[in-house]
């Protein structure tokens, strides 16, 4: 089932000046959210037209990276296009809609957020025209940008509404009850669903999203009324323009971290390569020496298997040594790479018999894979030495 809540803020801003601080503070907090690599990509901003529910307005493209936003085992598990995000939106100001969805869940995950801005306090029952059936599930939730509190790790001064005035209008600081009698006065209608559907984890999810959507409601809507000042005197070409400015800025930020971690890994992967490749002339100089000739010959070109994949295994995860900072996910690694090339291993060995002469190049592709392994998680774990 699908839980769906209707949002209420009421904010002390005409409809033209909440219209040029929602994407003012859009793209500030774009800003904020993005570095090292994650954050927001703006892949389009482009004007929409005849659009069958939303009118003409502005379309937006984004992809959110959250990797650093969800537990390190997660992170391991999963690929990295299932910690990511994608963002469609059509701006037809005072009706937005918003959509959100994963590639690697598919249709069985699906956020939708449709907005509606109308003057007064609570004047509208049903201001984006649910049906009676969605009208049934619907819970109305109201927040204060003043009184309601929000998760303390995201609180700043500087956007609390209870502590900033703004110079050039005069508003704020608020205080409880600051909306009676309060001119100007408008309320934003946030219509919220959430749809996950994975069996034993749909409710769970669920409900995890719609706590943290309430918290990121309050923090955006709290900012935007304290980033007054900054642009009130903002026309909307100013605001297209900053809009522009910003796209930029996180497409650098964003291609400047992909290059460092780009160098990382390549300066993490020559310790490997150098192993993988010492054992291979290892190998061949035995194999090339009379001693290695006349033993191939009496043990048939079998016995000296596991000295010629365990010794490099064990050269492959000795070079592997871990920062402190990330000691406990290379523990796991280790564990999983020794565990896979043991498995490999013990494969070959049962099945020796059938390899005979050609078992040196069975070896030589154990080993590449060992490393390639190794690699990998490398990329997972992103380590810079």
């Amino acid at each position: 089932m699908v839980n769906i809540k209707e949002y209420r803020i009421v904010m002390p801003l005409t409809l033209d000046e909440y219209e040029r601080g929602q994407l003012y503070t859009t793209a500030e907090y774009s800003k904020q959210e993005t570095g090292g690599g994650e954050g927001v990509e703006i892949l389009k901003n482009e004007p929409y037209t005849d659009h069958p529910e939303m009118g003409n307005g502005q379309y937006t493209y984004k992809i959110y990276r959250l990797a650093s936003k969800v537990p390190g085992w997660v992170r391991a598990l999963v690929p990295s296009t299932a910690l990511e995000l994608h963002e469609e939106a059509w701006n037809g100001f005072p009706r937005i809609r918003t959509v959100l969805t994963n590639k690697y869940l598919g249709d069985r995950f699906k956020i939708q957020l449709d907005s509606y801005h109308a003057e007064g306090v609570n004047t509208l029952d049903n201001a984006l025209n649910l049906p009676a059936e969605v009208l049934k599930k619907r819970e109305i939730v109201h927040l204060d940008i003043c009184t309601d509190k929000i998760d303390p790790k995201d609180y700043a001064a500087e956007h609390d509404p209870t502590k900033v005035k703004s110079v050039k209008t005069g508003r704020g600081p608020l205080a409880a009850g600051w909306a009676n009698g309060h001119d100007p006065i408008m309320t934003v209608y946030k219509v919220f669903s959430c749809e996950f559907r994975v069996p034993g984890l749909q409710d769970r999810v669920e409900n995890y999203v719609h706590k943290t959507n309430r918290n990121l409601i309050l923090i955006f809507h709290r900012k935007l009324f304290c980033y007054l000042d900054k642009y009130f005197h903002m026309t909307m070409d100013d605001i297209r323009a900053h809009e522009e400015r910003t796209q930029i800025e996180l497409a650098e930020s964003l291609r400047a971290a992909a290059e460092a971690k780009a160098a990382g890994m390549r300066r993490a992967r020559a310790p490997l390569r150098a192993a993988v490749g010492a054992g291979d002339h290892a190998h061949a100089a035995r194999r090339a020496s009379p001693a290695g000739c006349r033993g191939r010959a009496r043990r048939g070109g079998g016995q000296g298997e596991q000295e010629k994949v365990a010794r490099p295994l064990a050269s492959l995860l000795s070079s592997v040594s871990s920062p402190a900072a990330h000691a406990q996910r290379w523990r796991w690694t280790c564990i999983l790479d020794a565990a896979t090339a043991l498995f490999l291993f013990c494969r070959h060995h049962a099945a020796r018999r059938d390899v005979h002469e050609h078992d040196w190049i069975a070896s030589l592709l154990y080993k590449r894979t060992i490393a390639t392994r190794i690699e990998c998680h490398y990329s997972v774990v992103g380590i810079d030495r």
